[in-house]
């Protein structure tokens, strides 16, 4: 798709059309925030994954239907830098999002980045295949592919092994390396040095959707709610 100009990620679920608000989606004292907090973060790691880290997020967060406690609609802005392969030049790029769970619209899940000759279009959630758009959208390629069978397993079980691990070499006192698990020692094991995401990645994501809900912490008054007197 050429050089990459700009990422856009948005998400368009019918959310205020659910009778029950008890979830722990829309109780902040336990969530943090509303559903951006819940299915948000998987859409950004993606944007860090293809793209880059999110740098500078700044956005808003509104309560656009008085029948929650949490926000229902989340948008902003960032920045890429990117590093051009042939001349190791630095060049910044925006992003940006919508979150919108109070649409009466279409379903939308879409994560598209632009370059200067194409467009590639994913969905997160939606069992869309990818789209890659080429030639001013004149060409369109579909990328279908299957969901995994698994997508938690692998990090629960890094997580177990590791804490395994730690028990072993606490109770047996001998020195285990996590980060070179072999896998002859045990078929079972997973290597964590074959996984792309990591605690870094995840602290990184966590700091922007704060920054993108315009809050610093998780006990800031940051929701933009309507009023009958505007």
């Amino acid at each position: 798709i050429g050089k990459l100009t700009g990422v856009t990620v948005t998400l368009h679920q019918s959310r205020h059309n659910q009778k029950d608000k008890s979830h722990w989606h829309y109780a902040k004292e336990i969530s943090g925030g509303g559903l951006f907090l819940d299915v948000g973060c998987h859409m950004l790691d993606l944007v860090e994954f293809f793209v880059g880290k999110i740098e500078n997020p700044t956005g808003r967060a509104f309560l656009s239907i008085n029948d929650q406690r949490v926000e229902d609609n989340v948008r902003g802005f960032w920045d890429h830098t990117l590093i051009e392969p042939d001349s190791g030049a630095c060049r910044r790029i925006g992003g940006s999002c919508v979150f919108n769970f109070t649409s009466g619209g279409p379903r939308r899940d879409e994560l598209e980045i632009v370059g200067t000759q194409g467009s590639l279009t994913i969905s997160c959630f939606d069992a869309q295949p990818a789209q890659l758009k080429l030639d001013t959208a004149e060409t369109v390629i579909e990328l279908p592919g299957d969901h995994p069978d698994t997508v938690q397993q692998p990090m629960i079980q890094l997580v177990t092994q590791d804490i395994l691990a730690k028990q072993r070499q606490r109770v047996e006192r001998v020195p285990v390396d996590t980060d070179n698990i072999n896998a002859a020692d045990d078929e079972a094991q997973l290597d964590p040095n074959v996984f792309l995401c990591s605690g870094g990645s995840a602290a990184r994501t966590s700091v922007a959707m704060d920054r993108l809900l315009g809050r610093e912490t998780w006990h800031d008054d940051y929701i933009i709610e309507s009023s009958p007197n505007c």
